[in-house]
């Protein structure tokens, strides 16, 4: 507004002072303005130093920083209210057409402090989220404990014994139970001892039959080699019988 002529440039540097200095800041943190000679003419939580030229080498630094297209340095300063300087990190940068130093910065202990709270913040969700998890573990190997109604390495033993086709063993089952995978294991042993019990019955059925078949095919070829025996004897006799009654013709 100052170059297009509507305000006067000092009516337009009091505004914009005015709306620098009604910015947001937390303590400590206040942006800062000087000009190009180190006279101060921003600085609320400083309002002492208004109007002081204080050129010091950090002023000299932030210029300088500025002049560059804006950079980064540190300093000493006291904290408002304190007296013991404690460094502090700034950037600058230049408001050519005024020459004007604009200057935000933190003080490096409030940085380290907000980080330690933050990480503790973090450290306390991390150990909530731990506790929630084993619970939430805890509950998982409850309920497979209760499914299986004792050990899970019992089961897999079982199963082991089952899949090696032994079943000799006895599966142990807690009273009453009735709906565990070790009783289920436990009726799948009954059910596969039942079934071999029956295959060995069959297999002795068929074993068996088998020899009385074998038997009686014996006992009927030695029937027929006698029959066969019987007919030769009589052709023959009959053959001899009709050769002598010719001679005697």
């Amino acid at each position: 507004m100052a170059q297009a002529g509507i305000i006067s440039e000092d009516a337009a540097k009091k505004a914009a002072l005015e709306e620098l200095a009604s910015l947001p800041y937390r303590t400590n943190e206040a942006f800062f303005a000087f000009k190009g000679n180190g006279t101060y003419i921003l600085a609320p939580e400083y309002p002492q130093i208004i109007g002081k030229t204080l050129w010091e080498s950090r002023d000299q630094e932030m210029r300088a920083a500025a002049e560059r297209g804006g950079g980064i340095i540190r300093f000493s300063f006291p904290k408002s209210g304190e007296q013991i300087p404690k460094e502090k990190i700034a950037y600058s940068a230049m408001f050519s057409p005024w020459g004007w130093v604009l200057v935000a910065a933190v003080y490096i202990d409030d940085v380290d402090g907000e980080f330690y709270r933050n990480a503790a913040q973090v450290s306390g969700v991390s150990v909530v989220l731990l506790v929630f998890f084993l619970a939430v573990g805890w509950r998982i190997s409850r309920s497979i404990m209760i499914s299986l109604r004792g050990e899970p390495g019992y089961a897999t033993e079982i199963a082991g014994l089952l899949a090696s086709n032994d079943l000799t063993g006895k599966v142990k089952l807690n009273s009453g139970d009735q709906s565990s995978l070790l009783y289920a294991l436990s009726q799948t042993k009954k059910s596969l001892s039942a079934t071999e019990g029956n295959i060995q019955a069959s297999s002795a059925s068929v074993a068996s039959a088998s020899t009385q078949i074998a038997a009686g095919n014996l006992d009927l070829s030695t029937r027929t080699e006698r029959q066969a025996a019987s007919l030769d004897a009589d052709r023959l006799q009959h053959g001899s019988t009709d050769t002598d009654g010719t001679a005697e013709r």
